[in-house]
């Protein structure tokens, strides 16, 4: 359907082409506005909210006004060069910059797309830097989850089981924050992955679709983070309906995606751990998977990931509902 409606898109775009309502010599922007047209018809609202920002602060800035056909491989490896002096992600920039080029391309305006060309920086890496390891050793995170537990205060349910809920299972953040009580079942012990809360194009928290097809799943929850939901839930001032949040703000709504961070960094400054953000947690329960030599597969579906991003995609014969009894029991080690 997506598909379809940016395949018209398009035709119209190189119709209009063909009768000469685009100039002979367009501008950068005005390729970009075309190719613009077709893309926000083939992907979710918080991913083009994502680009439009990359576009906005980082591309159209440089090169938006400029006529295509004078912007060369030097302009864009001058472009690349400046981009990896400031931003770590620049080869996204980069990427993205290209398919503008591409559209150009194949709208006729172009011969060839001079991001081709560009020499991509090769990344210096530093073998002492382990900054860059977002992720804990299974004693750390032994440790973190005592602290979240043993608080000198009143004790937060609430953090106890999203810390415990994302480091047992590795279910991403929005997938944790988009929960709702009836997707859990504690008589089974079980929950439901089938939402994510995301932005939309103006920055506003929404609940939407996972982010892959393979994100939808059921996952086994442990003895340990059972009973932290239970207890969480028995903590509240009334009983919750089936379909509130469980992880809720002061006003009872969508919890920020900001809170865990704000928490994790509290729980961490207490500590003394090495820092990582609460995506790190996700990667620390696929880090002690691997390591304990889980089947890859496995520790694929249940992170829900499309592809082998993370595990090693060498066993296609498990079917998906025996991902719960095949990934390691975190729950038990800790």
């Amino acid at each position: 359907m997506a598909f379809q409606r940016a395949k018209n898109v398009f035709k119209k775009q190189s119709d209009q082409l063909n009768i000469g309502d685009f100039n002979s010599h367009p501008t950068f922007k005005a390729v970009y506005d075309t190719w613009l047209e077709t893309y926000k018809e083939t992907v979710k609202e918080a991913t083009l909210n994502h680009v439009l920002v990359i576009f906005e602060q980082h591309v159209l800035p440089v090169l938006g006004n400029k006529q295509i056909k004078k912007i060369t491989w030097q302009d864009c490896q001058r472009l690349v060069l400046n981009w990896k002096k400031e931003y770590k992600t620049y080869s996204k920039f980069m990427s993205y910059t290209s398919l503008i080029f591409r559209r150009a391309v194949k709208l006729g305006i172009i011969p060839a797309n001079p991001m081709d060309l560009v020499d991509i920086p090769k990344k210096h890496v530093d073998v002492l830097d382990n900054n860059k390891h977002n992720y804990w050793s299974l004693q750390q995170l032994k440790e973190f989850l005592a602290s979240v537990y043993n608080e000198d205060h009143d004790i937060r349910y609430d953090r106890i089981t999203l810390f415990y809920l994302l480091a047992t299972t590795g279910m991403r953040k929005g997938e944790a924050l988009a929960l709702t009580w009836n997707d859990v079942d504690l008589q089974q012990h079980l929950v439901s992955i089938n939402k994510t809360v995301s932005r939309s194009l103006h920055n506003k928290q929404i609940i939407a679709t996972p982010k892959t097809i393979n994100a939808y799943r059921t996952l086994a929850l442990d003895k340990a983070t059972s009973k932290s939901i239970n207890e969480y839930k028995k903590s509240l001032p009334k009983i919750p309906k089936a379909t509130d949040f469980i992880f809720q703000n002061a006003a009872g709504n969508m919890m920020s995606l900001m809170t865990p961070n704000h928490w994790l960094a509290h729980f961490i400054k207490e500590t003394g751990l090495p820092k990582i953000s609460v995506h790190g947690l996700r990667h620390t329960f696929a880090s002690v998977q691997v390591t304990n030599k889980i089947n890859p597969k496995a520790v694929q579906m249940q992170l829900g990931h499309a592809d082998a991003e993370i595990t090693l995609d060498v066993y296609t014969h498990m079917e998906r509902d025996q991902v719960s009894a095949d990934v390691l029991d975190i729950g038990s080690l800790i």
